[in-house]
């Protein structure tokens, strides 16, 4: 039996976020309700709203059972975000610190705005974030944060998926037969001729969870001669110098 409270979940059409829809309506039979902020300056935006939209249609054909557990996404235009200067202030602060993209803040503005607590953020291996996990509550942040910058902006999210590698998701799709319906999702974020570019931040992402049979032959090809993956690395172990790289490498290194 699903629940009569649907799980809120931002849904982009990657991987992660596909897997936990994909998993909690085929195994849990629970009703999700998917969030989509607009205007982010990315150029997958069109591919990422088509491909939940695929994938959706994919899923009632395989699964009849799943048909209405994920309700419309509701779409939210970022410059239709009111901004607070709590927000803001919190948000320039720890991107000084980390390499923190702008969906964040515009993330926990909506949070904010919109009253909603635990909506699900489904990224994996993020260490920035771990290191503020609970131990007794293993999704959300711990509550001794609560009055830090770094609370302000992900305080309202759920992480439930914080811990998994794409791989084990890939294990467990395969399990329980959707993963075809899980290579659907789109993970680029400035696609070359509707194939992944092979340098932004999830295309790297992919490479190097070794998700090899996602990537064209051209897409690896830019990968592994492009500069910016070597740039990715290096600064990786020099996290002072992020705020500067972010800045010259649009979000590239992590």
């Amino acid at each position: 039996m699903h629940s009569d409270n649907p799980i809120s979940i931002f849904w982009t059409g990657g991987w992660d976020s596909t897997f936990r829809v994909l998993y909690q309506v085929i195994i849990k039979k629970e009703t999700i309700q998917p969030y989509y902020i607009k205007g982010l300056g990315r150029a997958s935006q069109s591919l990422e709203i088509s491909t939940m939209e695929s994938i959706k249609r994919a899923l009632y054909n395989q699964f009849p059972d799943t048909k209405g557990l994920i309700k419309d996404t509701e779409f939210i235009r970022s410059d239709n975000i009111p901004v607070t200067k709590s927000i803001k202030n919190s948000f320039m602060v720890i991107q000084k610190k980390y390499n923190l993209g702008n969906q964040y803040y515009f993330m926990a503005e909506f949070a904010k705005k919109s009253a909603i607590s635990n909506i699900e953020v489904c990224i994996q291996g993020e260490l920035t974030i771990s290191k503020y996990i609970s131990e007794e509550d293993p999704i959300h942040i711990d509550p001794q944060y609560t009055e830090t910058d770094f609370y302000n902006i992900f305080g309202s999210f759920a992480f439930p998926i914080l811990n998994m590698s794409k791989l084990e998701m890939k294990r467990i799709a395969t399990k329980h037969n959707f993963i075809d319906l899980l290579n659907k999702s789109w993970f680029c974020h400035y696609p070359i001729n509707a194939n992944p570019c092979g340098v932004c931040l999830p295309c790297m992402i992919v490479m190097e969870e070794k998700l090899y049979s996602r990537m064209p032959l051209i897409s690896k090809i830019r990968y592994y001669i492009s500069p910016k993956r070597h740039i990715k690395s290096i600064l990786k172990k020099n996290q002072k110098y992020n705020y500067i790289a972010k800045r010259l490498f649009s979000s590239v290194v992590k």
